[in-house]
């Protein structure tokens, strides 16, 4: 199956991102983002356990274990059908744009396959979505 170029994200869901992350803020909210075929169907909020939580993300293990076996049970993997990984991450950028940092690129080397969902709280706020395969950043469609 191919990989999905762009993201459906329904309204609702984005709207639930951009609560999660208003309700975080200063700190920057994480969950992951359950679908299949770049088509989501729901999101899961996780608890970022970072140590510099403002600046940076770290889902919880505990967090992340449950969640991704919801997304195996439910059939929920990514656009290739990867058991265990799921079909996007989103994060929210407290002070910055919607955009990834170098240490969100760096991060990105578990999942090569997931869509990077970000949400900007610093001006107006916006949401990009991503590849990121191998250091490089790629924008992709969100729907």
């Amino acid at each position: 199956m191919a990989v999905a170029d762009s993201l459906s994200l329904p309204h609702e869901l984005r709207e639930a991102i951009f609560a999660h992350a208003g309700g975080s803020a200063p700190d920057e909210a994480c969950g992951l983002i359950a679908g299949r075929d770049g088509v989501a169907t729901r999101i899961i909020r996780c608890r970022n356990i970072a140590e510099d939580r403002p600046r940076k993300y770290l889902i919880d293990a505990s967090d992340l274990r449950r969640a991704l076996i919801s997304m195996d049970d439910a059939g929920e993997t990514d656009a290739q059908g990867t058991r265990g990984e799921p079909l996007g991450i989103y994060h929210s950028h407290v002070r910055s744009r919607a955009y990834p940092s170098p240490t969100d690129i760096a991060d990105a080397l578990r999942w090569p396959h997931s869509f990077y969902v970000l949400v900007s709280l610093s001006e107006e706020p916006a949401i990009g979505a991503y590849r990121i395969s191998d250091g490089e950043v790629i924008p992709v469609g969100l729907r």
